[in-house]
């Protein structure tokens, strides 16, 4: 869904509606598994975690019963992202650190049809919750994790959030010049990749640091 990376959620609203409409007159589960997972991340970026939580149960459990693991994947990813804003990182960690365990040979350069790579996204969310409960130790093995697979693929929206999930580790931990470069090169590869979703989130961290 690249309305993500371009930070266009009402357009993203609108196609997801679409498709639920469609695969409700299919009575398609599977795909309204999809549509119920890509809900998820809409809510959470325009601010409804209850329902961002709901949405990205529903999809988590239709992916268990029909052992679509693509929509396990990328449902327990989106899982992550509310309880983050909520503040709950222990449970964020939980999700996160699933997908980090089952994201691994052949599978960390797959990226199921979204933007990007879902086994850099879970390293670098993984590496921003522990940062947050101050489990600086693994923190940077997942951050460092995210970043050798993001510049061996070299794609900006994947390079976008590992230079932010180790630039944020670093700075939650005060290693300022560090924190500093990595999000620069954040910073550099969203803008030139008209990266909308991470932009503001690296310029603010690096305003910060």
């Amino acid at each position: 869904m690249h309305f993500i990376a371009l930070g266009e959620f009402g357009a993203m609203l609108e196609n997801l509606c679409v498709a639920e409409t469609l695969a409700r007159s299919l009575h398609d589960r599977r795909r309204l598994g999809w549509v119920s997972a890509y809900m998820s991340p809409y809510f959470s970026n325009t601010g409804d975690m209850d329902r961002a939580v709901e949405t990205g149960q529903r999809a988590l459990a239709i992916a268990v019963a029909s052992s679509d693991f693509a929509l396990e994947v990328m449902a327990t990813f989106f899982l992550g992202l509310p309880y983050m804003t909520l503040g709950d990182y222990r449970q964020a960690v939980s999700y996160h650190r699933r997908n980090v365990e089952a994201l691994t040979s052949e599978w960390l350069y797959e990226r199921f049809a979204g933007p990007g790579l879902p086994s850099v996204f879970a390293r670098a969310y993984l590496a921003w919750s522990l940062a947050e409960l101050g489990e600086f130790t693994e923190g940077v093995a997942r951050a460092d994790e995210a970043v050798q697979i993001a510049e061996a693929v070299d794609q900006p929206f994947t390079l976008g959030h590992a230079y932010f999930g180790l630039g944020l580790l670093r700075l939650r931990r005060g290693d300022l010049h560090q924190a500093i470069a990595a999000l620069e090169r954040g910073l550099d590869v969203c803008q030139v990749g008209d990266i909308q979703l991470v932009l503001p989130w690296a310029a603010s961290a690096l305003g910060y640091a």
